[in-house]
């Protein structure tokens, strides 16, 4: 909601309606295995929570391979107890070509949302 007014207003649309806040909640890990997790109509401690915003946190990640790798790292820290040590993904390219004039990135991005989100 929120990129989609900030993309209309860089594109110099009107907004299509006025930006309102949803609050969905909190969540936050305490330590292995046990996380804390309050909203509006839930309040869970516990494993169960835990698991919930593991899976929250892998939604949210921005790609699948991302999501793959996350998780796989969490499966063997879950079996061994041992962290991994790589945490910066290797580098991919970026859709806006570096040196390109302001207003072209911005509509550039601007068309990538609506052909996104339509």
């Amino acid at each position: 909601m929120s990129g989609r007014l900030i993309a209309d207003r860089i594109a110099g649309r009107d907004p299509r309606r006025p930006f309102r806040y949803l609050d969905k909640g909190n969540m936050a890990v305490v330590g292995r295995n046990f996380a804390l997790l309050e909203s509006r109509w839930l309040r869970l401690s516990g494993y169960f929570a835990w698991v919930i915003w593991g899976t929250v946190h892998l939604m949210f990640l921005p790609q699948m391979q991302n999501r793959l790798r996350v998780g796989r790292q969490w499966i063997w820290w879950q079996i061994t107890n041992q962290r991994s040590s790589r945490i910066i993904p290797e580098h991919t390219e970026s859709p806006v070509r570096v040196g390109a004039p302001a207003a072209a990135s911005a509509r550039a991005f601007v068309k990538e949302l609506q052909t996104e989100h339509s």
